[in-house]
């Protein structure tokens, strides 16, 4: 065993193309033995020459060069004699000539390199690649760039053509020469309120041409006088005036002939009327601009308006206009109106219908919301935006298709149409009653209903109007009445009713309506949704619903379970009105209101409840066996759950 003072040969070779030092020795190209003790380390510093690498590095034959950090590798441990051998190599890269030449009033660079009036040179590695950038001087442009005798002019773009593969010495040639001026005229015209500002040359009251240079970049100063504001700028007839900041605007390249007019307007023009402000526009056309309004429910932007003992002329409105009105149900905008502004309607997520007069295209843009119950009233189709949906075009609609949503699905019938086609369609899933009150939900639509349909059972009728043996499905539909509910066999507009579709296991299975019911019909009166016929018993009424409402203190809404939410509270589900928990009443429903707030809930039927109609409106023949008998002959059967004996017709 070695002791603690026992020693080690440490040899270490090293090749030509680099030195390496140890214990204060620096040598190439040869060998260096050292002493050295039993278990220390050495450190060695590798440095390869220029244009050289260290291409291997052995420990006794073992090769450790993957394990040099920073030119640095140390032997640790050392508990035997050691040879170290450390070999270097040469790293030539090919490299070829790019040469630079540019000729006359510019500079031609690439890779730091920039010839000017001569040539220039530069290395670039085989296979690599060169950014030219050609800079021309102020008033000269680039007349042509060869790159290696092939024309690349055309291929310049923002000033750099890119040498993307070098493989050989090239040149790269360019020619700058004189930019040929053109000159515009430049009209200035401002009115007498105020001043444009161009060049330390002021226009007042009148116009004035200057001759500008093509691409000129013109900046116009306008100064109103006191008590009047800048009111409109164009140019070439384009409203710029949104664009004016700080008093200034820019022309920006001028390459044509070019008229700007201003315009300026007294500060004191804006008044409100009705909710809606405006700001006068032209008092000489006696003409104004809608500049807000925050009015609930509905907005008719007119004609005109009159104020100050004159009639103005409405012709625009302006930025934003009616943006965050939530309670806006409905807008009217006048056919006077010829500029429309940018988001008028942002955030008016209650909106429910447009009457759009203009003879010009509406902007789709203008909506915010995603109401697909929206009507959109324009003169022709051609003013409507692709797609639209529920589209009424002078006075007549091919197709209302009504739905329910969460929320922001209200429905607003300002004006009233003929829709060639109209349905709404819900899903009806909760169970109804036998032997007790439950599974009724409530209906308000706003057309009158031709047919109503089961997704895939086909025709379903009120127990009313069905008839025994017919091949309709009977559902429950009643109205309120001076004396309490009563049957109902239609639907009319904008009237309420409570309705429920048969679904509980103890039906046969043929009168079972779980699922999409639709409402439809054709040429579709839809009248204004202000005539609606709410009806009264006792102290309370129920009214339809055809924007939210809130529940609470004098409304009750019918807890149901539908895709709107689960609104049972301590009831079963659809048997009773109530006021609390509070929920939303989503269009399409119906609600109570009712003197005596003061109670949680109004019972539907009563205490006692009804407990099946099917008996009353039907016979349901069923043989000893339990299966469905329509047309039944002489025998025994079980009739609305009792044994009887028929005799047959």
């Amino acid at each position: 065993m070695a002791s603690a003072t026992d020693t080690h040969t440490l040899s270490i070779e090293v090749s030509t193309g680099g030195r390496v030092s140890f214990d204060g020795i620096s040598w190439s190209g040869g060998t260096q033995t050292f002493t050295v003790e039993e278990g220390s380390s050495a450190t060695l510093t590798i440095s390869p020459n220029k244009s050289c690498k260290l291409s291997k590095l052995t420990v006794n034959d073992v090769n450790v060069t993957s394990k040099v950090k920073n030119n640095s590798y140390t032997i640790e441990n050392i508990r035997e004699d050691t040879r170290v051998v450390v070999t270097f190599a040469e790293t030539t890269t090919k490299t070829h000539t790019l040469t630079l030449s540019a000729t006359g009033n510019g500079t031609l660079s690439a890779n730091g390199t920039t010839a000017r009036n001569g040539t220039k040179t530069l290395s670039i590695n085989d296979g690599g690649s060169a950014t030219l950038t050609v800079a021309a001087d102020d008033g000269y442009r680039l007349k042509s760039l060869k790159v290696g005798g092939t024309d690349v002019t055309t291929k310049v773009s923002g000033g750099k053509y890119i040498i993307a593969y070098v493989s050989g010495n090239i040149t790269a040639a360019a020619v700058f020469e004189q930019t040929p001026t053109t000159s515009y005229s430049m009209i200035l015209q401002s009115d007498k309120h105020g001043s444009v500002i161009y060049g330390g040359n002021t226009v007042k009251g009148t116009s004035k041409t200057f001759s500008v240079p093509k691409g000129t970049n013109a900046t116009l100063t306008f100064i109103a006088d006191d008590d009047y504001r800048l009111g409109q700028v164009t140019v070439n007839g384009t409203d710029v005036t949104s664009a004016v900041a700080n008093n200034q605007y820019t022309v920006s390249n001028i390459s044509q002939d070019t008229r700007v007019i201003a315009s300026f307007v007294e500060t004191t023009s804006d008044f409100t009327i009705g909710g809606i402000s405006y700001t006068i526009t032209s008092r000489e056309q006696k003409t104004v601009m809608v500049s807000s309004g925050n009015v609930s429910g509905v907005i008719n932007v007119p004609s005109s308006v009159s104020n100050g003992g004159t009639t103005w002329k409405v012709t625009s409105i302006g930025d934003h206009a009616f943006a965050d009105n939530t309670n806006l149900l409905s807008i009217t905008i006048a056919s006077s109106i010829t500029s429309v502004g940018s988001d008028i309607l942002d955030g008016c997520t209650s909106l429910a219908a447009m009457i759009w007069e203009p003879e010009m295209v509406l902007d789709g843009t203008m909506f915010s919301n995603t109401n697909p119950n929206l009507l959109l009233y324009v003169k022709s189709s051609k003013y409507a935006p692709y797609g639209v949906n529920n589209l009424v075009v002078d006075g007549v609609a091919r197709s209302i298709t009504l739905v329910d949503a969460e929320s922001g699905n209200n429905f607003y019938c300002p004006r009233s149409f003929t829709a060639e086609q109209a349905s709404y369609t819900h899903d009806y899933q909760m169970t109804t009653g036998r032997g007790e009150c439950r599974g009724w939900e409530t209906l308000t639509l706003p057309f009158a209903v031709e047919s109503i349909s089961h997704a895939y059972k086909g025709e379903a009728v009120p127990f009313a109007a069905w008839k025994s043996g017919s091949a309709a499905h009977p559902f429950w539909l009643y109205r309120l009445s001076q004396s309490g509910w009563v049957k109902a066999s239609s639907i009319e507009a904008n009237t309420p009713y409570i309705i429920s579709m048969p679904n509980n296991e103890a039906y046969a299975t043929d009168y079972v309506l779980a699922g999409e019911i639709t409402f439809s019909a054709t040429n579709a009166e839809f009248v204004v949704s202000t005539d609606q016929h709410p009806a009264t018993s006792g102290s309370k009424t129920l009214r339809p619903c055809l924007q939210e409402q809130q529940s609470g203190g004098t409304i009750y809404a019918l807890n149901v379970v539908n895709a709107t939410g689960n609104h049972t509270g301590s009831h079963t589900e659809g048997s009773v009105f109530a006021n609390t928990p509070r929920r939303t009443i989503h269009p399409f429903e119906a609600y109570i209101e009712s003197s005596d707030g003061s109670r949680p809930y109004i019972d539907l039927f009563g205490t006692t409840g009804i407990s099946e109609e099917t008996a009353d409106d039907e016979e349901l023949i069923y043989s000893l066996q339990g299966i469905r008998i329509k047309t039944p002959r002489r025998g025994i059967y079980i009739v609305n759950g009792k044994k009887k004996v028929l005799l047959s017709n």
